[in-house]
């Protein structure tokens, strides 16, 4: 992640260096030569999301699943447009970017304290993507080393979620539960979004920038289609589970948390 962020910039600052209208990057007189004027911005933010998900419900001896709940996940975002400076402080910056998050958890449970035999797995592996095209409107505070940027952003876009849960337990005799239990299902989501965000940047004298954001995403998943096993303690075999809904319509609400950094030139 880290060589292809780093291969990006190299890339924008070789292609241009050439151009008349662009900063050097990093230039030390970009406050009083190019803080208000149009300008170029790439971004880089890690985000915090929680996403509803929806599975097959299940109650078993180590494992709990409801059929709807909220996933933690985090990830990074990118962000590349042109900052249009319209006088007295205001611009409005138009942007394409998209998002990557992904979170795994995985715990193992032990027969008992003294007795070293894994006898439950239980782990969760969540992915939410997206791409998106955004405008916001930004106005601008100076001070003599750096400019405070409140901004609101509207932005539209769409795309996709997955999720992975799995859990077994082996059973113990003589237990208890001696019955085995498994869990495997995976749920795959398409959807798209509208979202809103307020956010503060702050603009270094060299035009790198630090920022904050919280965004509401007012999103629609539009197909789904889960597939997988599940046995209860009750039954002697796996179940099949699996299903394909298209056009289903269902709202959500997610909200967003971003902290990043940027380069104006």
């Amino acid at each position: 992640m880290r060589k292809g962020l780093l291969t990006c910039i190299l890339a924008l600052s070789v292609t241009t260096a050439g151009a008349s209208e662009f900063m050097e990057f990093g230039a030390k007189d970009f406050k009083s030569t190019k803080l208000k004027k149009s300008k170029w911005v790439f971004d880089v933010g890690a985000n915090y999301m929680a996403y509803p998900t929806t599975l097959p419900g299940f109650k078993g001896t180590h494992a709990d699943i409801k059929e709807n709940s909220d996933q933690d996940i985090y990830g990074v975002n990118l962000g590349f447009g042109g900052e249009i400076y319209m006088g007295a402080g205001l611009s409005s910056t138009i942007k394409i970017g998209g998002f990557y998050s992904k979170t795994m958890d995985e715990t193992t449970g032990k027969a008992a304290k003294d007795v070293d035999i894994d006898l439950a797995e239980k782990s969760t592996d969540h992915m939410v993507s997206g791409g998106e095209a955004s405008i916001s409107l930004n106005y601008l505070f100076e001070t003599k080393s750096h400019g405070i940027q409140p901004f609101a952003e509207f932005g539209v876009g769409a795309g996709t979620a997955r999720v992975e849960q799995r859990y077994s337990y082996e059973g113990l005799e003589g237990g208890t539960n001696p019955n085995p239990e498994s869990y495997d299902v995976k749920v795959e989501e398409g959807f798209s979004y509208a979202r809103t965000t307020i956010g503060l940047n702050v603009i270094s004298a060299t035009g790198i920038l630090f920022f904050t954001k919280v965004s509401r995403l007012g999103m629609v998943v539009n197909k789904r289609e889960t597939k997988g096993t599940i046995q209860t303690a009750a039954k002697s075999s796996e179940s099949d589970v699996g299903s394909k809904q298209a056009d289903i319509n269902e709202s959500n609400e997610v909200f967003m948390a971003t902290l990043g950094m940027g380069f104006l030139f």
